[in-house]
């Protein structure tokens, strides 16, 4: 296969896979109104350890760095939970430490809820 060839099927890989990022986003926004309707939290740690263990076995399957795929399902999981209105406070302002603390650990697709003060974080 030529190299044009071959940059051809990534162009076409990179497709499906945001058509299907897009898909997962769209789904994880109806189990948001569903969850809403229901009363049910956001987070359902249960579930989330099932995805994580799932995905993890799936990197080992095709011999995928499971480091890599858990950067990369980080900010999927964190984009779907933000279409649920999933939002995280932190004490600070916008720009400082802390924020960029809170997008390293929950991913950069969070939506942020700067706070005056930690009893304020804790109120959130």
């Amino acid at each position: 296969m030529s190299l044009e060839e071959l940059r051809g099927k990534i162009d076409e890989t990179d497709t499906n896979i945001v058509k299907l990022i897009a898909e997962r986003i769209r789904i994880a926004q109806e189990i948001g109104e569903e969850k809403k309707k229901r009363g049910k939290q956001i987070d359902d740690k249960e579930r989330e350890k099932r995805v994580w263990e799932n995905i993890k076995s799936l990197a080992r399957d095709e011999n995928i760095s499971q480091e890599v795929i858990a950067r990369i399902y980080k900010e999927i999981v964190t984009a779907c939970k933000r279409t649920q209105g999933k939002e995280v406070a932190f004490q600070g302002e916008v720009g400082a430490y802390s924020e960029e603390a809170t997008f390293q650990f929950f991913g950069s697709s969070i939506t942020t809820n700067p706070r005056e003060s930690l009893d304020d974080v804790f109120k959130v």
